[in-house]
């Protein structure tokens, strides 16, 4: 059995032990994935675009409630790309932001934001 969370911090750690206990009470085998690249913004000039620093909340949320729970996080699933783009924004040491965005931003219609390979 495998589940994919999609959840933003807060609701994974408020939500996702109560999945948890319940495949444990069960004595379910599962393989848990977190996919933080889920929840998109748009900017006001229209381009979509995602959080670093919301991702990496997502993720810290989804390891702290395993380590919590005694359960094994599985995997993580990302979109990448090994060009330097500008759809994702924020992160320590990070200078893409709202307003320069639209710099190196290459998503094309019906592509999500991904996260930039340097």
């Amino acid at each position: 059995l495998s589940i994919v969370v999609r959840m933003d911090a807060e609701s994974m750690r408020e939500h996702l032990p109560g999945l948890i206990r319940a495949t444990q009470r069960q004595n379910k085998c599962v393989l848990w994935l977190a996919d933080p690249m889920v929840y998109l913004e748009v900017t006001p000039d229209g381009h979509r675009i995602r959080d670093f620093d919301k991702i990496r909340s997502e993720l810290r949320a989804f390891f702290d409630v395993h380590e919590d729970m005694g359960s094994h996080p599985g995997g993580v699933r990302l979109e990448m790309t090994g060009k330097s783009v500008t759809e994702c924004v924020g992160g320590e040491g990070c200078d893409v932001t709202e307003e320069n965005v639209k710099d190196n931003y290459y998503a094309s219609p019906g592509c999500d934001p991904r996260l930039n390979g340097n």
